[in-house]
Protein backbone atom coordinates (compact mmCIF):
# COMPACT_ATOMS: atom_id res chain seq x y z
CA UNK A 1 0.00 0.00 0.00
CA UNK A 2 1.60 3.60 -1.03
CA UNK A 3 -0.08 5.82 0.83
CA UNK A 4 0.21 9.75 -0.16
CA UNK A 5 1.68 12.08 2.59
CA UNK A 6 -0.64 15.62 2.28
CA UNK A 7 2.07 18.29 1.15
CA UNK A 8 1.34 21.33 3.49
CA UNK A 9 0.29 24.35 1.19
CA UNK A 10 2.71 27.26 1.42
CA UNK A 11 0.27 29.28 3.74
CA UNK A 12 0.37 26.53 6.41
CA UNK A 13 4.34 26.57 6.52
CA UNK A 14 3.89 30.19 7.30
CA UNK A 15 1.77 29.91 10.07
CA UNK A 16 3.97 27.02 11.71
CA UNK A 17 6.82 29.83 10.99
CA UNK A 18 4.66 31.78 13.47
CA UNK A 19 5.28 30.01 17.19
CA UNK A 20 5.24 31.60 20.00
CA UNK A 21 8.57 32.28 20.60
CA UNK A 22 9.28 33.99 17.85
CA UNK A 23 5.61 35.93 17.84
CA UNK A 24 6.62 37.00 21.80
CA UNK A 25 10.30 37.93 20.06
CA UNK A 26 8.52 40.21 17.68
CA UNK A 27 6.28 42.11 19.98
CA UNK A 28 8.71 42.54 22.34
CA UNK A 29 11.07 44.29 20.25
CA UNK A 30 8.98 46.31 19.07
CA UNK A 31 7.19 47.38 22.29
CA UNK A 32 10.48 48.00 23.71
CA UNK A 33 11.54 50.31 20.82
CA UNK A 34 8.79 52.50 21.43
CA UNK A 35 8.62 52.23 25.08
CA UNK A 36 12.41 53.25 24.61
CA UNK A 37 11.42 56.13 22.01
CA UNK A 38 8.95 57.35 24.39
CA UNK A 39 11.38 58.00 27.31
CA UNK A 40 13.64 59.52 25.13
CA UNK A 41 11.04 62.57 23.43
CA UNK A 42 10.09 63.04 27.36
CA UNK A 43 5.83 61.97 27.04
CA UNK A 44 4.21 61.14 30.58
CA UNK A 45 5.46 58.34 32.25
CA UNK A 46 2.61 56.50 32.98
CA UNK A 47 2.39 56.04 28.88
CA UNK A 48 4.80 53.20 29.35
CA UNK A 49 2.51 51.10 31.24
CA UNK A 50 -0.09 51.59 28.53
CA UNK A 51 2.07 50.61 25.86
CA UNK A 52 3.48 47.71 27.84
CA UNK A 53 0.17 46.12 28.42
CA UNK A 54 -0.65 46.91 24.80
CA UNK A 55 1.77 44.72 23.72
CA UNK A 56 0.95 42.51 25.97
CA UNK A 57 -2.51 42.51 24.58
CA UNK A 58 -1.54 42.21 21.05
CA UNK A 59 0.64 39.19 22.04
CA UNK A 60 -2.62 37.18 23.81
CA UNK A 61 -4.63 38.03 20.38
CA UNK A 62 -2.40 37.04 17.71
CA UNK A 63 -1.41 34.12 19.74
CA UNK A 64 -5.01 32.69 19.88
CA UNK A 65 -5.58 33.07 16.32
CA UNK A 66 -2.42 31.41 15.53
CA UNK A 67 -2.80 28.56 18.13
CA UNK A 68 -5.86 28.05 15.89
CA UNK A 69 -4.23 26.90 12.64
CA UNK A 70 -1.39 25.29 14.02
CA UNK A 71 -1.33 21.48 13.24
CA UNK A 72 0.59 20.86 17.12
CA UNK A 73 -1.91 22.20 19.40
CA UNK A 74 -0.61 20.83 22.41
CA UNK A 75 3.19 21.57 22.07
CA UNK A 76 2.15 25.07 20.81
CA UNK A 77 -0.03 25.41 24.42
CA UNK A 78 3.24 24.36 26.54
CA UNK A 79 4.96 27.30 24.20
CA UNK A 80 2.50 29.27 24.24
CA UNK A 81 1.96 29.74 28.31
CA UNK A 82 6.20 30.13 28.52
CA UNK A 83 5.86 32.63 25.97
CA UNK A 84 3.10 34.49 27.36
CA UNK A 85 4.86 34.52 31.28
CA UNK A 86 7.64 35.41 29.71
CA UNK A 87 6.59 38.83 27.73
CA UNK A 88 4.37 40.06 31.08
CA UNK A 89 7.43 39.62 33.08
CA UNK A 90 9.70 41.91 30.26
CA UNK A 91 7.27 44.09 29.58
CA UNK A 92 6.15 44.92 33.28
CA UNK A 93 10.15 45.28 34.50
CA UNK A 94 10.82 47.27 31.24
CA UNK A 95 7.77 49.69 31.92
CA UNK A 96 8.83 49.94 35.81
CA UNK A 97 12.33 50.98 35.04
CA UNK A 98 11.51 52.81 32.30
CA UNK A 99 9.02 54.83 34.01
CA UNK A 100 9.74 54.55 37.17
CA UNK A 101 6.30 54.15 38.44
CA UNK A 102 5.21 50.75 40.34
CA UNK A 103 2.18 48.89 38.88
CA UNK A 104 0.88 48.91 42.06
CA UNK A 105 -0.05 53.09 41.69
CA UNK A 106 -1.94 52.51 38.59
CA UNK A 107 -5.31 50.63 39.15
CA UNK A 108 -6.66 50.87 35.79
CA UNK A 109 -3.25 49.16 34.55
CA UNK A 110 -3.84 46.41 36.99
CA UNK A 111 -7.06 45.64 35.74
CA UNK A 112 -5.98 45.71 31.78
CA UNK A 113 -2.81 43.11 32.64
CA UNK A 114 -5.14 41.05 34.77
CA UNK A 115 -7.80 40.96 32.24
CA UNK A 116 -5.45 40.15 29.10
CA UNK A 117 -3.98 37.56 31.63
CA UNK A 118 -7.66 35.79 31.97
CA UNK A 119 -8.56 36.13 27.93
CA UNK A 120 -5.00 34.93 27.74
CA UNK A 121 -5.98 31.67 29.46
CA UNK A 122 -10.03 31.58 27.83
CA UNK A 123 -8.77 32.17 25.05
CA UNK A 124 -6.50 28.93 24.79
CA UNK A 125 -9.60 26.53 26.35
CA UNK A 126 -11.91 28.42 22.92
CA UNK A 127 -9.22 27.53 20.66
CA UNK A 128 -9.14 23.66 21.76
CA UNK A 129 -12.84 23.74 22.06
CA UNK A 130 -13.31 25.41 18.38
CA UNK A 131 -10.48 22.86 17.26
CA UNK A 132 -12.24 19.83 18.52
CA UNK A 133 -15.53 20.68 16.84
CA UNK A 134 -14.06 21.34 13.65
CA UNK A 135 -11.61 17.67 13.54
CA UNK A 136 -15.39 16.06 15.15
CA UNK A 137 -16.99 17.48 11.52
CA UNK A 138 -13.88 16.31 9.70
CA UNK A 139 -14.39 12.81 11.18
CA UNK A 140 -18.03 12.99 10.39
Amino acid sequence: MNQEIPQKSLYEKRLEQFEPFRLAALILGVTLLLMLLLRIFGSEKEKMWLFASTGLGFYVWVNAVLGFFNRNWVRYLGRSVLAFISVLALLMTSAYFLSGISILQLREYQLMITAFSLFFFFSIGLVRLIKGIVEFLEQN
